[in-house]
């Protein structure tokens, strides 16, 4: 079960009234202040077959797990205006804000703040600017999940299709982690290129900061009223990610450098004369060590877009338009502190699995919705695009580069896609209103990809679902009843 308890107080005041305003504005500070208290709880208990990883396809055991925390918080939020209706500036305001929070787990306090400005030069369209420092605290599951030994890792170098066949890796850089002269060209490679890893909770890490910087403009041409679009640019940095290193990064690191660090945490199964002698993947002692931790830095940098028509076709109906969407300029990640720096903007692949695995430079929606002069009747047409990518492995970048396939060349590069959806509703009373449509209209198949390409867990069925429609064309039917 998941229990949580909230106690919380808030006050809100308008101080204008009071009086707290500048010479130059109408409306004065506006200021919320408040407290809160919460605990969190979890505690799941497994039956007996999910503990000792009886079930088919389980592919790890499923632990019994408890945790809690408490946290005490205060909190401000202000906004002040400071011109109104003064040359050059239509409006400008000032936004501020500040948390500290006061946990019972062992990092004690954190501070969060925001300051903010917005300037309107005219009706027609705003600027706005924004510096914010975030907090995230590690999660229950972050702290205290059991260690447990489950499929993490997707290589393995040292390992050999066929007894006697040379791996990719060298003897010298294999016996860094652990691999025998008589195992050399012996371990057997695993066909499904799943290996083991030994991962859990860690109660010692810290929470995650992020500091996100933001610039946009808003434009509400007053000559086009039914028009309205938004730029916004955006620069986030997250420092001591809460995560696990990956068996495949701990793995490669020891295999180039030795670095002693990520050796200790490769542990392959003892020689006893048997075929699992070296492996990471036959029984349960091989196994790489992957506990959650506080790693390196996260840096994302774009362009969000939107914009917003309605056209008025008179006796003909209603259309509404919209586009919306996303420019990836830069997705960075530094694995650990002196790893260097790698950039997945453009790529997918098993190190950019922090978020779905695959990084377009562009993804976007457009929708038009049309209200048809039938009464209740509405319809839609979706278009999303998903911009193209290539596999990590063809970076230039040594933390990304690998092995690429020259022969079949399959999810070397996958093109942009279009999905095309359709839908229409009809309101039949104040309460009932019935919806039909198709998604992926035109049945497009998912790409395809190699197995060894693929992030663990995010990839299924040689394809990214959770980017891609896996199951082509989806109907659907829905009816509400509001009461």
């Amino acid at each position: 079960y998941n229990q949580e308890m909230v106690w919380e107080g808030t006050i809100v005041g308008d101080l204008g009234k009071m009086g707290v305003k500048t010479p130059w504005a109408n409306d004065g500070l506006g200021l919320s202040i408040g407290t809160d208290w919460r605990e969190e709880k979890t505690q799941l208990l497994p039956d007996e077959e999910f503990i000792t990883n009886d079930l088919a396809g389980q592919g790890s055991p499923t632990l019994p797990t408890y945790g809690a925390f408490t946290v005490w918080e205060a909190y401000t939020e202000a906004r002040l205006p400071l011109l109104e209706d003064q040359p050059g500036a239509k409006s400008l305001d000032l936004e501020a804000g500040y948390r500290y929070s006061d946990y019972s787990l062992g990092f004690g306090t954190t501070n969060a703040w925001k300051i903010g400005l917005q300037w309107a030069p005219t009706s027609d369209f705003h600027l706005r600017g924004m510096y914010n420092v975030a907090v995230r605290a590690p999660n229950i599951q972050e702290l205290y999940l059991q260690q447990r030994l489950q499929l993490d890792g997707s290589e393995d170098p040292c390992a050999s299709s066929a007894p006697g066949v040379a791996p990719a890796a060298s003897a010298a850089a294999c016996a860094n982690t652990g691999v025998t002269a008589a195992e050399y060209g012996n371990i057997i490679k695993n066909p499904a290129n799943q290996y083991n890893g030994l991962v859990g909770g860690n109660p010692n890490v810290k929470p995650e900061t992020a500091d996100t910087t933001t610039f946009g403009v808003v434009f509400t041409p007053t000559f086009l009223p039914s028009f309205n679009a938004t730029l916004d640019y955006y620069d986030i940095k997250i420092k001591n990610i809460i995560g696990t290193y990956g068996a495949n990064l701990i793995l490669n690191n020891c295999l180039s450098t030795a670095n002693p660090l990520f050796c200790s945490l490769v542990h392959r199964a003892p020689a006893t004369g048997s075929a699992s002698d070296g492996s990471l993947w036959l029984g349960t002692v091989g196994n790489i060590t992957d506990a959650t931790l506080n790693l390196g830095e996260l840096e994302t940098q774009g362009v969000d877009f939107e914009l917003n028509y309605r056209l008025d076709a008179g006796g003909a109906g209603k259309f509404d338009f919209n586009v919306s969407g996303n420019y990836d300029l830069h997705t960075k990640t530094t694995p650990y502190v002196g790893s260097g720096t790698y950039d997945c903007a453009g790529y997918y692949g098993p190190s950019c699995g922090a978020d779905g695995g695959v990084y377009p430079h562009l993804k976007s929606v457009t929708r038009v919705n049309y209200t048809t002069p039938l009464p209740g009747v509405d319809l839609w047409a979706k278009w999303r695009f998903i911009g193209p990518v290539q596999v990590q492995n063809l970076s230039q970048n040594p933390l990304l580069a690998g092995f690429v396939d020259p022969i079949s060349g399959i999810g070397n590069h996958i093109p942009g896609y279009n999905y095309l959806d359709l839908g229409m509703s009809y309101t039949i009373s104040k309460t009932v209103t019935a919806r039909l449509g198709a998604n992926n209209v035109l049945d497009k198949d998912p790409p395809i990809i190699q197995t060894f390409y693929g992030a663990p867990v995010l990839d299924s069925g040689n394809t990214y679902p959770q980017t891609y429609d896996w199951g082509g064309r989806y109907l659907f039917v829905n009816l509400t009843l509001d009461f």
